[in-house]
Parts: structure tokens; C-alpha cells; sequence
């Protein structure tokens, strides 16, 4: 089998640990090019960041809903609120010890692969900090949030074209959706994002809350 993994809040705990430090790090860096706060400081601004950021589905919806809620017209100042979000140089975030563990279990009898959108130089730095790259036969990151293309490519490659494809993620509509369309197994995971994300909840093919329970639905696939 063919393993598809998310990095963000499916292998890495990223809402917990890194967003809220991203947002900080953006909002900073906004402050710095001249943002006008109305007489706010920086610690009831960082809480309505964080606010918005329990709606929206990405930080670059959160900066530009959050710019849109203080009546900010400059478009540069939103441009670099999103290119520090997403290129913070202070991110660091280790992967849990139980999903390295079934990591390197899967590892021994299937092929696993990461589809990560975001930054090229931000997620290869995620994935060397936590030495992963030994554990995956492919890694892409992706600029694009729909990762189609992505899953196409690797599907079909020679060496898995026989094989079943699974593919876990915790956002339904970047994530799944694209799977689904190609009639791959899906898997939501409940987390970050995607503790929000009904509709993943009741379209994926299998809805799970720890990277554990990937083992019985494997079983259950080769049924």
C-alpha cells in the first residue's frame, strides 16, 4: 500500500505549537512596516489574531480576515503579514514519539510518502529537524492548497501503480477532497483544523483521532 501523509497537524502537532507562534511572529513584523493599531497593543491584537484563527481555514485567511477587521487598506503590510506567517525562521516543532513509532512500523510493509503544502524552505526544515526523510519514499511540498496534481504524480509512477493508495490528512476540502475525486481511500484526522472540519467528519472514508488507529484500517482494507 501507498501511504499518503499531511504534514501539518496530521505528523506534526502544528496548531498546538507553531501557528500561534507564526501569528505572533507576522504580527510583529506588520508593527514593523507601519501598522496602525488604534491605540491597541500588541497583546489585545495577538488575541484577536488568535481569535479569528479559530474560524478561518488557513493563516493567510486569519491575517487578511484580521487586516480586514482593523480597516487596513495596505495591501503591502497584508503581503508581509502572510510571508512571515508562512516563513517564520524561528519555527522549530518535534514530532511526537507514538506517531514516529507507527511511522517506522508502517515503514516496513508499505510505501509512504508526505504532500505538504507550504513553504519549500519552512517544510523541509520541519522534516530534516525531525529526521524523517528516511522514513518516506516521496516528499513534495506543494505552494498549491489543492493537492491533485501532487497525488497524480506519485499514483502514477510505475512502482505504486498496482498498489492500493490511501491518503491521510486533517483538512477535508485541500487534503481529501483531491484524493476522493480519485477514488483513493481517505482519511481525516482529528486535529488542528480538523477538529472544525464536519464535513471531512462525515465524507472522508474513515475519521480517526490518533495516527494508531491507521493499523486496524489498514487490516481492514486488505479484507
Amino acid at each position: 500500500m501507498l501511504i499518503i501523509f499531511d504534514l501539518d497537524d496530521t505528523l506534526l502537532e502544528t496548531s498546538d505549537i507553531l501557528i500561534p507562534n507564526n501569528l505572533s511572529y507576522a504580527l510583529k513584523q506588520m508593527q514593523k512596516a507601519g501598522l496602525v493599531t488604534n491605540n491597541q497593543d500588541f497583546n489585545q491584537l495577538y488575541s484577536q489574531l488568535l481569535q479569528i484563527n479559530k474560524t478561518t481555514k488557513n493563516g493567510k485567511q486569519t491575517l487578511t480576515t484580521f487586516l480586514q477587521s482593523i480597516n487596513n487598506k495596505n495591501k503591502d503590510l497584508t503581503n508581509i503579514g502572510i510571508d512571515a506567517y508562512y516563513k517564520n525562521p524561528n519555527c522549530q516543532i518535534k514530532i511526537n514519539q507514538d506517531t514516529l513509532n507507527i511511522l517506522k512500523e508502517l515503514k516496513n510493509d508499505h510505501n509512504l510518502a508526505i504532500v505538504s503544502h507550504g513553504d519549500q524552505e519552512i517544510q523541509t526544515k520541519k522534516i530534516d529537524q525531525n529526521n524523517l526523510k528516511p522514513l518516506f519514499k516521496q516528499i513534495i511540498i506543494t505552494t498549491t492548497y489543492d493537492k491533485f496534481q501532487q497525488y497524480k504524480y506519485l499514483i502514477n509512477l510505475q512502482e505504486y501503480q498496482n498498489q492500493t493508495v490511501m491518503v491521510v490528512g486533517d483538512k477535508f476540502e485541500t487534503d481529501l477532497l483531491p484524493a476522493q475525486k480519485m477514488n483513493l481511500i481517505t482519511v481525516q484526522i482529528q486535529k488542528g483544523r480538523g477538529i472544525k472540519d464536519f464535513i471531512g467528519k462525515s465524507q472522508s472514508d474513515y475519521c480517526i483521532k490518533h495516527i494508531n488507529e491507521l493499523l486496524s484500517i489498514i487490516e481492514e482494507c486488505k479484507q
